[in-house]
């Protein structure tokens, strides 16, 4: 991975980072924003406004998730605390601070949201376990896609590639384009109407 390179963007918060990972761990358990509002007994906004960096997570909201969740504080906050190392080895700042809307995190991490890298990523059933801490061995180990989005703009552009996540055809789809079952008479491969 190289190193980011615009300095306004390499900031976050550790609230950030906390809202990162209670984001990525809501999407691996295939649960819905209103789900977590529940946990909170407040509208589903409120927890859209946390997951879009517009309201801060405090401690009383992380424990609220996290005991709705069955998933014990600490190991979030470790977890917490794996990737903050890791964007501080990126040359990142990790700041207590409200930044006022200049979270480089939250706007890297929303990117990567809405990328088609991120919508392959969400559909599929395995990869990285957001509450597996990440560390260094010699290279990084167990990073989940959204991190590594925000240090690596070689990732990050592929990421946007909309040819590299297209979902291969299905066998149904390929008899369609070669005309099986009504094609006119065409029921060879690719089109070919003499057959096989």
């Amino acid at each position: 991975m190289t190193t980011t390179t615009n300095d306004d963007q390499n900031i976050t918060t550790y609230h950030a980072i906390c809202a990162v990972v209670l984001r990525e761990l809501r999407v691996q358990r295939r649960m819905y924003p209103a789900q977590f509002a529940d946990f909170l007994c407040k509208l589903p906004s409120a927890w859209q406004n946390i997951e879009s960096g517009n309201a801060r997570l405090d401690f009383d909201t992380l424990l609220r998730v996290s005991r709705g969740l069955g998933v014990q504080p600490s190991a979030i906050l470790q977890v917490a605390d794996g990737y903050e190392f890791f964007l501080r080895s990126f040359q990142w700042s990790v700041v207590v601070n409200d930044l006022e809307g200049k979270d480089g995190l939250m706007k890297l991490a929303k990117d990567y949201w809405k990328s088609p890298g991120c919508r392959d990523d969400e559909r599929r059933t395995y990869g990285t376990p957001i509450l597996n801490v990440p560390f260094q061995n010699p290279g990084w180990q167990n990073v989940v896609n959204v991190f590594g989005y925000a240090v690596d703009p070689q990732f990050r552009a592929q990421q946007h590639d909309e040819e590299r996540f297209k979902p291969l055809p299905s066998i149904l789809d390929q008899a369609a384009q070669n005309g099986v079952n009504g094609g006119g008479g065409v029921n060879g491969v690719n089109g070919d109407p003499h057959g096989i």
